[in-house]
């Protein structure tokens, strides 16, 4: 039971694993992301299937009341639904780029543009990244080639997280992953420990008798 739930949570972890790694790659970055929360929503499918398999229905049911009640985690809940059933999630994307004003500073960042995904309406927004992308290339090479440490960060955000900073609730997508699936091998990790102590108490009845 337990190498099938963490085989699954394994999955997650690799997507998150794949969003590290494009976040250069605005499309590629959001089909990731989309199979991050199906895969990440699966964890407790599976869990529930376990339980019910072990006639520990209650039990699960209890700690999917508490998952319910983390806002954080209703978050990605609803964010796994839209993703399924209606469209890809509004997303803003900071891209910015910084230099050392002096040499061996660390470099000075400034955002040089701000974009919001909204996939299905009429803006272009991948054709507006590539357009960044290819003034901000020319940039670097006729003004920076000559300094060497020129860099560039893709900073993806999402809006109106529970825990999220200013009017718009900015949270960094990444970071928010990290905490979302650390909160499910929290609920892997207590279900374990009470399956245990449940079967060891059921022991204990038997001897009794």
């Amino acid at each position: 039971m337990w190498s099938s739930l963490k085989l699954k949570y394994d999955e997650a972890d690799y997507f998150l694993s794949q969003l590290k790694v494009h976040v250069k790659h605005p499309k590629i970055f959001l089909f990731y992301l989309s199979a991050f929360l199906s895969s990440a929503r699966s964890v407790t499918f599976h869990l529930q299937k376990q339980a019910a398999s072990q006639g520990k229905t209650d039990l699960y049911r209890q700690l999917q009341r508490e998952l319910l009640s983390d806002k954080v985690c209703q978050f990605f809940i609803d964010a796994r639904n839209q993703t399924e059933k209606e469209s890809y999630l509004q997303l803003s994307l900071f891209y910015m780029n910084g230099m050392p004003q002096k040499p061996g500073e660390k470099p000075a960042w400034m955002v040089r543009a701000i974009a919001s995904i909204t996939i299905g309406s009429n803006e272009p927004f991948f054709k507006y990244i590539d357009e960044i992308l290819e003034r901000d290339w020319d940039c670097a090479h006729r003004i920076y080639s000559s300094h060497g440490h020129y860099q560039e960060q893709f900073v993806w955000m999402f809006k109106g997280y529970p825990t999220g900073t200013g009017k718009a609730g900015y949270k960094k997508v990444l970071s928010a992953c990290e905490e979302y699936l650390d909160r499910l091998w929290a609920l892997l990790v207590k279900f374990r420990i009470q399956l245990d102590q449940a079967f060891q108490d059921q022991l204990g009845d038997r001897e009794q008798k």
